[in-house]
């Protein structure tokens, strides 16, 4: 006797960086459902049941789907792989004639056996767990499901140089900004109050991604996003969503500004010539190759992103009040 399917729960390097379960957490809290009370667990259980649903949803689910479809590029892999590699393998129908349907498809599921074991299995299986989890939580989100895994799926198979340009927007849409609003409504608060700030930290989100991507010129863009919400907290008379979103700022300021101040400069590889007597008296200089310098921008975002992350909690728990 053997089971049919095995998993593995592996938990992401970076954990405490703004993902689709923390917006969802995010949306949740700031919709206000959560009455904290000293029968919290019963008063809340029906919402804390649909929470829990939701972040299994967008977080291992889906998130699962883009690093296996996106950032390992599975489906890209084998729809790209030579001709002559596909008819290479030996069809699983062996009285197919060459050319015809049966044996291009018996030749694809033979390929794909030898493909490394579990990836496109899972990422076939995912998109049905997804689409089942949805119904259980109403239209809106199954809308929200279709729309991830397409545009998964799109950027699966997109080239190399195309992911790079909308990697970064797309996965602070599909990975934060959706879950968020999703959170918000399925809760029943989606209001004005609580999507702008909402809003406000996924333009700080996809210039942390930037960041990650190597584009250093992204910390302004995460650091005037804090500074915007901050004022706009602070407009909404929630002062200490509105501080946490300051300080949060101030502190994503100073650590650009020590890496911007830490980084070396690229040295120069061109050598000086002499001229006149001085170059039969000196040796020929010899050219230095350049020193490879390693951008700082990665390491800047994973910094910011857990103080991102706080104040954008805080920021939620203070939109949706205490009941």
């Amino acid at each position: 006797m053997s089971h049919t399917i095995t998993l593995k729960l592996i938990p992401c390097k970076n954990c405490f960086a703004p993902g689709p379960g923390w917006a969802a957490l995010g949306g949740f809290l700031a919709s206000g459902i959560l009455r904290f009370e000293a029968d919290f667990f019963t008063l809340n259980a029906p919402w804390l049941l649909k929470f829990g649903l939701l972040w299994l949803l967008v977080d291992p689910v889906l998130g699962t789907l883009w690093h296996l479809v996106v950032e390992q590029g599975v489906w890209r892999n084998l729809t790209r792989l030579p001709a002559a590699q596909t008819w290479a393998v030996k069809p699983l129908l062996p009285y197919a004639a060459k050319g015809s349907v049966a044996c291009r498809l018996s030749a694809l599921i033979a390929l794909l056996r030898q493909q490394k074991d579990g990836e496109w299995q899972t990422s076939l299986l995912l998109p049905l767990v997804a689409l089942g989890l949805a119904t259980t939580l109403g239209e809106q989100v199954v809308l929200y499901t279709l729309i991830a895994i397409l545009s998964i799926f799109w950027m699966g198979s997109a080239s190399p140089a195309k992911i790079s340009l909308l990697k970064p927007f797309w996965q602070s849409v599909t990975g934060f900004l959706l879950p968020y609003i999703i959170g918000l409504n399925l809760m029943g608060g989606l209001e004005q109050n609580a999507l702008l700030p909402g809003l406000g930290y996924w333009v700080a989100v996809f210039g942390s991604l930037l960041l990650a991507a190597g584009r250093s010129s992204a910390a302004k863009v995460v650091i005037i996003g804090q500074a915007s919400i901050a004022l706009l907290l602070f407009a909404l008379i929630k002062p200490i969503a509105a501080a946490s979103a300051g300080l949060a700022s101030g502190f994503s300021f100073l650590l650009w500004l020590n890496a911007k101040q830490a980084q070396p400069q690229t040295p120069s590889n061109t050598p000086i010539l002499p001229t006149g007597e001085e170059t039969a008296s000196r040796p020929p200089l010899v050219k230095k190759p350049l020193r490879v310098l390693h951008s700082p921008t990665p390491h800047l975002s994973r910094q910011i992103s857990p103080i991102l992350l706080l104040s954008f909690l805080i920021a939620a728990l203070s939109l949706g009040g205490v009941r």
